[in-house]
């Protein structure tokens, strides 16, 4: 069965966090969308879609088909009906498109088909990584920053942004976490 290498990267955070997996080709985006959110350590709360075209206007758009958002798109295609595979098809690898999560802090991915291969796995399996994800909700870029910096100490002993352990993942749901804005 074939599969792909991806290298998810989180756009504007530096020292980088990112994350690279496999996952069978097979895939439609949707299933992809919940393979990226376990990989990077998000939990399913917000909106998403996938980016990509030609040139910097990256105006085609895959994701569920319930949001007036995407009207001005220039093609819109239902992620729960197009497979990884069919969406490379022959396209020489690596390829890039961009993954946007919480359109409220709006987290952007870079998203890299690296390479396919041949394996009988049948799920996702986590290769490597660097850094936490930040916490859910927690404001953006510039507030995931503070947070680094210790200037919000509601989250100080139960998130450290340094930590990413590959050989303790999984792709199994996990129970969600209490985290939020605090008002």
């Amino acid at each position: 069965m074939k599969h792909y290498t991806v290298k998810v990267t989180l756009y504007g955070i530096k020292p980088e966090i990112w994350r690279r997996f496999t996952l069978p080709a097979a895939y439609t985006f949707a299933e992809f969308h919940t393979a990226l959110q376990y990989a990077m350590g998000w939990e399913h709360q917000y909106d998403h879609e996938f980016r990509h075209g030609k040139g910097k206007f990256l105006r085609d758009v895959i994701a569920q088909p319930n949001s007036e958002r995407f009207q001005g798109a220039d093609s819109f295609q239902n992620e729960n009906e197009v497979t990884l595979q069919g969406f490379i098809g022959r396209t020489k690898l690596p390829i890039r498109f961009l993954y946007l999560y919480d359109y409220a802090d709006e987290w952007i991915h870079e998203v890299a088909i690296e390479n396919s291969f041949e394996s009988e796995e049948t799920e996702p399996k986590m290769l490597e990584g660097a850094r936490a994800c930040p916490p859910e909700a927690c404001g953006g870029t510039i507030e995931y920053y503070e947070l680094c910096e210790g200037m919000c100490s509601w989250y100080e002993g139960i998130w450290d942004p340094e930590i990413f352990d590959s050989s303790k993942f999984d792709f199994r749901p996990k129970p969600k976490r209490k985290l939020g804005r605090r008002r």
